[in-house]
């Protein structure tokens, strides 16, 4: 008898239940709201609070002149909705570089551009406070001053950073910086990386115990001949950071993913390099200095692996880390999500659905009841057709890869979503604690819906032997 299900038969299992602690049950994600003024959104953005309280934004196009404006939505505990849009006041202007974070005050961070197209087109940084008691109506645009575009906020606490690419010269042919500015008020800020000549791009970033910015970026010359992987930190500094450490990369790459452990502080560096006839995968230890370097991970007995943008990063633990990377290869010409821990002979393919999955989103580890110092990743992904697939198509999921003692990790399902038809558009997750929010954009009669996803526990649920 499946005791889980004891309740809908009498009062016999009701009895039999009393002397269980709980049943276990795998929890499901559910839909937090349909939305139906989000016709035709695109860049969602979510994050969450330790008490449920949840954050998104996105674009979507309104107001008089109907152009691109940005919705901020929050859900309370008790239900309650806060939300605003505003929207550009001029014909040629638009919102791009969309990010949201939380602090642990309650108070939400949200960065984006303001761009102009046309011949001339340039873009500005801002962001955007939502306190704890934030009324529902008023919000303040500030500028961030870190750049044009590549916007991304990272958040330990209560302490957040923003971080942005700058182009250099006419139209941004010679070069790009990278610029960080503590939030609010820009008590730490400066230059990440700037070198005559090269663009840096694709930052990464991530706070240790004392509050110091960690990133890792892209690097290239401006003819494309030279690819590096750089890395620097703001440790001991209130302005520019230290001279980045640099690292050849015989290819060019995609973004790096960057994480630090829970214990030590130390900082890992994940990336994939293009090839032929294969890719390959790359973690590196900078810090503590002097580090390590890159190392190449072995993908196994298969060749021809083709993977499919970033990898995504969770440490969790000193010289312990979990890379998800979306990849094909010789034993599949599909995109699947493999799995990476450190130590391995060869990757553990998550997915085996004959259709592309991917590239994996939002490593992030949340503790689970095996005792503090144990945390396990949670990473979700899209999965894309290039025609309709059946009802019981998968279009996005999200899971938690544990060791649960057997030779390979095993990955349990926190939330997916079935539909007709999906397509490869933008999607978030965020963890805090033991609860996870995801928010993705489903495909409908040709428009873009918001579909906000939410798990009260990342790991399992508890039904109670008795109800109340």
């Amino acid at each position: 008898m499946n005791l889980c299900r004891c309740f809908a038969i009498g009062s016999l299992c009701l009895l039999l239940l009393i002397t269980l602690a709980a049943c276990k049950v795998p929890m499901p994600g559910r839909v937090l709201l349909s939305s139906p003024r989000s016709v035709n959104a695109s860049a969602p953005v979510a994050a969450i609070e330790a008490d449920g309280t949840r954050h998104f934004a996105w674009v979507e196009p309104g107001g008089m002149l109907n152009q691109p404006g940005i919705t901020y939505y929050r859900v309370n505990p008790d239900g309650a909705i806060r939300t605003v849009p505003w929207f550009p006041t001029g014909l040629d202007e638009y919102y791009t570089d969309l990010d949201l974070v939380v602090a642990a005050s309650g108070t939400a961070y949200l960065a984006y551009n303001s761009c102009t197209s046309g011949t001339f087109s340039s873009c500005s940084a801002y962001y955007v406070t939502f306190p704890k008691d934030w009324n529902g109506t008023d919000h303040t645009d500030y500028g961030a001053g870190v750049g044009d575009h590549g916007l991304k906020l990272v958040q330990r606490g209560n302490t957040v950073y923003v971080l942005g690419v700058t182009a250099e010269g006419n139209f941004g042919l010679d070069g790009s910086h990278i610029s960080y500015r503590q939030l609010p008020g820009g008590t730490r800020q400066g230059l990440v990386a700037d070198e005559p000549e090269y663009f840096a791009t694709d930052p990464s970033g991530v706070i240790d115990a004392a509050g110091d910015l960690h990133v890792a970026f892209h690097s290239s010359n401006l003819i494309g001949t030279s690819n590096r992987i750089g890395y620097t930190n703001n440790v001991g500094t209130t302005g520019n950071m230290a001279a980045p450490v640099y690292k050849t990369v015989p290819a060019d790459f995609h973004a790096p993913a960057i994480s630090r452990s829970e214990a030590g502080d130390d900082i890992y560096v994940a990336y994939a390099v293009q090839g032929t006839p294969s890719d390959s995968l790359y973690v590196w230890h900078p810090h503590p200095a002097p580090g390590t370097d890159p190392v190449p991970l072995a993908l196994g007995p298969a060749t021809d692996w083709q993977i499919n943008g970033s990898p995504a990063l969770a440490a969790t633990g000193t010289y312990y880390y979990q890379v998800f990377f979306s990849a094909s290869n010789s034993a599949s010409d599909d995109f699947e999500i493999w799995t990476y821990t450190v130590g391995d002979s060869a990757p553990y393919q998550v997915t085996n659905d004959t259709v592309d999955d991917g590239p994996p989103v939002a490593a992030k580890a949340v503790a689970v009841d095996l005792g503090p110092a144990i945390e396990f990743p949670i990473y979700a992904w899209r999965t894309t057709y290039s025609d309709p697939g059946p009802p019981t198509t998968t279009c996005y999921g999200a899971v938690k890869v544990v060791a649960d003692g057997s030779a390979v990790p095993s990955p349990r399902t926190i939330f997916q979503k079935k539909v007709l038809t999906c397509g490869n558009y933008g999607y978030d997750l965020a963890v805090n604690e033991d609860r996870v929010l995801g928010v993705w954009l489903d495909v409908r009669d040709g428009s873009s819906i918001l579909e906000p996803w939410y798990s009260m526990d990342g790991d399992e649920t508890f039904l109670p032997a008795i109800r109340k």
